[in-house]
């Protein structure tokens, strides 16, 4: 305001002087109105509702950040109506790790890049890990903490749009519908608007099998030649035949794990290959404990008690797994991931880490007849963008990060080289130099093709609260408190009391 005024008093001092001049000689009328409409047309130019420059000038910088909107009020601009220098806020970035160096890549690369075209919004990174993370996220919800951005599966995402914690991302996902693969656009809309950004397409998953291990204990050719066509009484058999090849040298078949809150998704596409369902049809109750389940959970229990898989089931997390893997101790990593097993073993070997790299296949999960095949899939990577106090300067910069995100192709396709993913967007192609990686990826992404499953409840708004059942039971089963068919009774049960709200 200050400076309209000053612009003001200048522009009408000036005009009174030639006004003033114009008098002591005596010009004539006509003149003095020409004069008169001058000044009237400088001072209208000179005052407070001057044009906004266009978008081909720099924008003046902002001082301040805009009020927060009311519901009645214009909707925050998008990034295409906000130039670079306009956007000034300081954003918080939530993200699981999902490659092996996620944070050099957001930090090095995806942030550095946002930055330089709007260097006045600052994110403040903090990395989250498989464990803590997902508990971090609930007490955030809870206490009204949340990040602005959070990046994570679907697994945790797809709930957010119900809670009316998230932000309409609709005009950012529009720009680029036409790129985006049909199915994913349809991950976190609620009421024809879309408030979850899908970022990586999650491939179905597979077991790695360590295939030197395997050949070297001399129990290679139990596995199925077309890497998919076992039963579970195949699976069993090949795991009591190598556990005791290898017991000179503390070398199980495989690890199973129930001490964490993540890769429960192997279970699930065991007991769908064995032809059971997580959930009924209508997706209102629990169809865990039906008798196709039952035999599938059974083995597995079977193979703790006989001391046929790497010690502490009931207590071992995932990456605690993946470690055995990577250091030779067992042949499967039942996990799920061999795409990012075997970009994490080159990485490895190239940091020296470990001294050889080792050939990893991917195989699929066994089934009861072995034929019929079945795998989960989480759907989507997935970033959001929170609500929070309705900063608009935050929304703005927030809905700008995910336009650079999706104009950046190249990051994409690095981003799924790592994680093991396909991209979001038709002809993406990404950069696998690595003949074995390549192989895998080619395996999964057909495998991805004809047997993913995400229909088993991933999608569903309380899945998060279904899938904390699940573990605590695994545990009594792998420590011997409980049969199989009391691990899914009481599972169903905690289901059941979840989809009804109780």
């Amino acid at each position: 305001m200050l400076n309209c005024l000053i612009k003001l008093h200048n522009a009408t001092l000036k005009a009174s002087v030639m006004l003033i001049d114009l008098f002591f000689k005596e010009e004539t009328m006509k003149s003095i109105i020409s004069i008169l409409l001058a000044l009237l047309i400088v001072v209208s130019f000179a005052g407070c509702g001057a044009p906004s420059a266009t978008p081909s000038e720099k924008p003046a910088e902002t001082t301040s950040q805009a009020p927060a909107a009311q519901p009645s009020e214009k909707p925050a601009e998008t990034p295409a109506e906000a130039g670079p220098g306009d956007l000034k806020a300081e954003l918080t970035l939530w993200s699981m790790p999902l490659t092996n160096d996620m944070e050099t890549m957001l930090t090095n690369e995806l942030i550095a890049g946002f930055n330089k075209q709007y260097p006045n919004v600052k994110i403040n990174l903090e990395m989250l890990t498989w464990e803590g993370g997902p508990e971090k996220l609930q007490i955030a919800l809870g206490t009204g903490t949340t990040p602005d951005l959070y990046i994570d599966g679907t697994a945790r995402t797809a709930a957010l749009p119900s809670k009316n914690v998230l932000v309409d991302i609709s005009d950012v996902i529009a720009k680029y519908q036409d790129k985006y693969f049909p199915s994913l656009l349809n991950i976190g809309k609620l009421d024809g608007k879309n408030y979850i950004l899908p970022i990586m397409s999650m491939n179905a998953i597979a077991m790695a099998v360590n295939v030197d291990l395997a050949k070297e204990l001399g129990t290679f050719d139990l596995l199925p030649a077309d890497k998919k066509s076992w039963t579970f009484t195949d699976f069993y058999n090949f795991c009591k035949a190598t556990t005791e090849a290898g017991k000179s040298k503390g070398v199980y078949a495989a690890a199973l794990y129930a001490g964490s809150q993540s890769s429960d998704i192997a279970y699930y596409s065991m007991m769908l290959s064995g032809g059971g369902k997580i959930l009924s049809d209508d997706h209102k109750t629990s169809a865990a404990n039906s008798p196709e389940n039952v035999a599938v959970i059974e083995m597995l229990g079977k193979l703790a008690k006989e001391n046929l898989i790497s010690p502490g089931a009931s207590t071992l997390k995932d990456e605690d797994t993946d470690a055995l893997f990577y250091n030779s101790k067992i042949v499967i990593d039942v996990s799920g991931s061999p795409i990012y097993m075997a970009t994490t073993l080159k990485q490895m070997q190239e940091e020296g880490s470990v001294k050889t790299r080792f050939e990893i296949a991917p195989y699929m999960y066994p089934s009861a007849d072995g034929k019929t095949y079945h795998t989960a899939s989480w759907g989507a990577n997935t970033m959001v963008l929170f609500k929070n106090k309705e900063d608009s300067a935050k929304i703005q910069a927030g809905k700008a990060f995910m336009d650079y995100y999706l104009s950046s192709p190249d990051f994409q396709a690095k981003l799924c080289a790592g994680a093991g993913n396909t991209p979001i967007f038709q002809g993406v192609q990404v950069p696998l130099d690595d003949p074995g990686i390549k192989a895998i990826n080619d395996q999964i992404a057909e495998w991805t093709g004809l047997y993913a499953d995400s229909s088993f409840g991933i999608l569903e708004p309380n899945w998060i609260q279904c899938r904390s059942k699940f573990y605590p039971e695994m545990q009594a089963l792998y420590s011997g408190k409980k049969t199989a068919q009391e691990v899914l009774d009481s599972y169903k049960a905690g289901v059941d009391a979840v989809l009804a709200g109780k």
